[in-house]
């Protein structure tokens, strides 16, 4: 919709002088319009329940990837490192920003892997992984996030080894690496491998 026929149909709603109050909302309410008429192409949260333990916008100095990681995981993991600090983005596929399936999405992208756009949809593709001791760089974590359910997963991130995860947060964090302890082991409700 036109940002002057979203200010109309909002200010014909809301009977106002002041037709421009709804202006923040007009993003919000394109994506829920995108959700109800099956065009949505984003995580359908912004997982607003997520609180990473710690985070990092840097890898640790000491990082290696281990001997024998395919060279799709390791492009995958160095598109998603070259994202740290970015801020999340509802929707947002880069390269100013991204939300959590939309970072995993581009990343297998980049390593020349097609990936589906959403969580509800990724959780779907590779083989399962049976447990985090099971884990290989580059396998996705999911969570129920905040609008998703154990069924549903509704919050990705990516497992890049070292005990470390690289993810989109939430709204008001960047692009981060967080501990595998804590959040993701308490809260992961599927894994799948990709490569």
């Amino acid at each position: 919709m036109q940002e002057s026929g979203l200010r109309d149909l909002t200010s014909d709603v809301q009977h106002s002088g002041l037709p421009g109050a709804y202006a923040k909302w007009e993003s919000l309410a394109d994506a829920l319009v995108s959700t109800f008429s099956g065009a949505a192409t984003a995580c359908l949260t912004d997982n607003g329940g997520h609180v990473p333990a710690s985070g990092s916008i840097h890898l640790p100095g000491a990082f290696t990837l281990p001997p024998g990681t395919p060279a799709a995981v390791q492009g995958a993991i160095a598109y998603a490192v070259a994202q740290l600090g970015k801020p999340y983005i509802w929707g947002g596929t880069g390269p100013a920003g991204y939300d959590c399936s939309g970072l995993v999405m581009m990343a297998y992208g980049a390593a020349g892997i097609s990936m589906p756009r959403t969580t509800f949809q990724q959780v779907l593709i590779g083989t399962p992984v049976y447990g985090i001791r099971q884990l290989a760089p580059g396998d996705l974590l999911f969570s129920a996030g905040s609008d998703g359910t154990a069924a549903n997963p509704g919050h990705v991130g990516m497992y890049i080894g070292s005990g470390l995860v690289i993810e989109a947060p939430q709204t008001g964090e960047p692009v981060m690496i967080t501990p595998l302890a804590g959040y993701w082991q308490q809260n992961t409700v599927a894994i799948r491998h990709i490569v």
